[in-house]
Formats: structure tokens, sequence, C-alpha cells
């Protein structure tokens, strides 16, 4: 079952079954659509390919999009950029540690942050740690064939 089967819930078959469904029929009507859907079962499937293939391209255009401007970063002379995901880990690490350790121990009540600063954080580390250890894992490979 492909990516927009499954965002959908079953296709557009299922989807159309689950629409009509809603309707009052009387069972000859039932039957009816139900026979007419078994019979278009094939182009209703072959349209679910045809909008899989496109949520594929769609990301891959995407992929290659984000790709290319990490690319052109990377190949850049400014150092900042390089240094930019580090000085934000950084800057948080400092937030943290002052609200979580040196307010409380300076008896006051730390700050309450919203949840979003956590998944952004959490976000950044992980895509971070991931990069850097992808990274050492090509090197070691190039190296070591």
């Amino acid at each position: 079952m492909g990516l927009l089967s499954s965002i959908l819930g079953g296709g557009v078959g299922q989807l159309v079954k689950d629409v009509v469904g809603t309707f009052q029929l009387s069972p000859e009507a039932k039957l009816e659509f139900e026979a007419k859907l078994v019979e278009n079962e094939f182009q209703l499937r072959k349209i679910d390919a045809e909008l899989e293939a496109k949520v594929l391209d769609a990301q891959a255009r995407e992929i290659e999009a984000a790709s290319s401007n990490i690319r052109a970063e990377a190949q850049s002379g400014d150092k900042f950029t390089s240094r930019a995901r580090p000085t934000f880990l950084y800057i948080v690490y400092v937030i943290l540690i002052n609200n979580y350790v040196v307010i409380p121990w300076a008896g006051r009540t730390p700050v309450e942050f919203p949840e979003a600063l956590f998944w952004l954080f959490g976000t950044v580390m992980t895509g971070y740690v991931a990069s850097r250890g992808w990274e050492k894992v090509s090197q070691w490979r190039m190296n070591g064939k």
C-alpha cells in the first residue's frame, strides 16, 4: 500500500465508497454503485498510482532543492554557514542551563518555555548529530576501502 493510499485510508476507491456510504441509498442503488466501483477498480488503482507517483516526484524535487541549498552553503566561503547549527545549539544550551540550573540555584522559579522550543531544539540536535555521524561513517568507508 502506497503513501497516498495510507493517507487517504485505502485510496481513491475507498474514499469514494466512504463518501457515498454516508448517503442513504436503497439496496438496489447500493448494489449498482458497488458493481460500478468493482467495474472501475482498475481505473481507480491507476489514479492511485498516478497520485502516488506525483507525491514521490514532489518529494524528490524537494529533497533535491534542499540538497542543492546545502551544497551551495557548504561551498560558500562564509564560515558562519558552517557554524550556524552549532551556534544555535550552544545558545540553547546556555538558555537551558541558565533556566534549569542557575535560576533554581539562585532560589528563583525557572521560566516556563513553550513546548515548541524543545521540539525545535530536539529536531536541530537530531539532525546535527545524525549528519555528523553520517559524515564520519562516509569518511570511514572512503578511507577503509
